[in-house]
């Protein structure tokens, strides 16, 4: 880290990211990735020597990444826009809970009971843009804090320290202490776009947003995703939400139509099984093509269907397998004690009540000897 006798650098402060750049001198050069202000006054160049070296008394001459900075600038004084819009249009309670600006984006913390309707944020973004199309010249000037304080024109933060000398950014229809970077008028952001809003905590709210180009990239990506979605369902934009709501309801239809058909699958499935009981006591021991989700309810019917008997039930999924097996309550077996003689078998941990055991498995090519050796070791029990 470099610390220079006086810097073009601005550190990281006040909710925006520190400058970028270069130092050189005629010994080496120093590349800047992050500036900092650990203690009032001091400013550490943050980086890495790209070239030689740099030594004290050294004279460099110091360069900001001057597209980075532009960029944060109109980001920066995008959260003032921002916040103006906000308290405009909500009234003058709500306050800034935290905000975050660097060369890409802007977000701003606020509380606010309740998350703002689209319809508002696009009410919001109008307000923005409006006074973005004004170019409103933006003045910074220092004065008394004393006097700043005591003018409730000018915004100011209870959280924040302030010394006797303070900073103020005037836009004319918004004025904020502030110490960071800014534009030269207001039409330098070119344009203000909303990408998100979201809740942080119980009453307080955040909105990320974009200026400039990187806004306008924004809103391009944007276009090119509606110009995919309306080519992939083949219609206007106009018609587009129509066509959507179409294809949902026909899915929605198509999906019950299957559940129902499943349904029916299921229940014809275990009427055939119900058949099937063998020795003493009856004993079911079948793999089924039932799905895990569904096996717990399809093993209770059959539970049903086949009284004073035992029900042994085995499905094969994903690479894994399961087990279920079910005791009739007057019958004197345990189902857990069942099921863990032989989850071994296929590498799985079995659990469960007297007379409702699961396990899950590991190694579903052995599941056919797993059931088969449950229900010899109950048959000769």
């Amino acid at each position: 880290m470099v610390i220079l006798d006086q810097t073009p650098f601005y550190p990281e402060k006040g909710g925006q990211v520190g400058d970028l750049g270069d130092l050189s001198s005629e010994k080496g050069c120093f590349t800047v990735f992050n500036t900092k202000t650990p203690v009032n006054g001091v400013i550490l160049q943050i980086g890495t020597m790209t070239e030689g070296c740099l030594e004290k008394g050294d004279v460099v001459h110091a360069k900001i990444n001057a597209s980075l900075r532009k960029n944060t600038a109109s980001n920066h004084t995008g959260v003032h826009l921002l916040q103006w819009a906000l308290r405009k249009h909500f009234g003058d309670s709500l306050e800034q809970q935290g905000s975050l600006v660097d060369s890409s984006k802007l977000r701003l913390d606020f509380s606010l009971s309740k998350a703002p309707s689209p319809k508002e944020l696009q009410q919001i973004e109008e307000m923005i843009q409006k006074k973005i199309l004004e170019n409103t010249p933006i003045k910074t000037y220092e004065m008394a804090y004393e006097k700043a304080s005591s003018d409730p024109s000018i915004l100011q933060f209870f959280g924040d320290k302030y010394g006797d000398k303070v900073r103020v950014v005037d836009i004319d229809f918004s004025k904020e202490l502030c110490g960071g970077t800014h534009a030269k008028a207001t039409g330098d952001l070119g344009t203000f776009v909303i990408v998100k809003e979201s809740a942080i905590a119980k009453g307080i709210r955040r909105i990320e947003a974009k200026t400039g180009l990187s806004a306008f990239s924004y809103l391009q990506s944007e276009r090119e995703l509606l110009s995919s979605v309306k080519s992939f369902f083949k219609a206007p934009k106009e018609a587009l939400l129509e066509k959507i709501e179409k294809e949902k309801i026909e899915k929605d239809d198509a999906l019950k139509a299957l559940k129902s058909l499943e349904k029916k699958a299921l229940k014809d499935l275990s009427e055939t099984l119900a058949k099937k009981t063998t020795g003493s006591p009856p004993t079911l021991a079948e793999i089924v093509d039932v799905p895990f989700k569904d096996l717990p309810t399809f093993a209770e019917d059959l539970t049903k269907k086949c009284p004073h008997s035992v029900i042994i039930l085995g499905s094969l999924q994903n690479g894994r397998c399961q087990l279920i097996v079910r005791v009739d309550p007057k019958l004197p077996l345990d189902a857990k004690a069942l099921i863990q003689k032989v989850a071994h078998i296929i590498e799985g941990g079995g659990g469960g009540k007297k007379h409702a055991a699961t396990a899950g498995g590991k190694k579903p090519e052995n599941l056919r000897l797993a059931i088969e050796t449950l229900k010899t070791f109950i048959q000769e029990s």
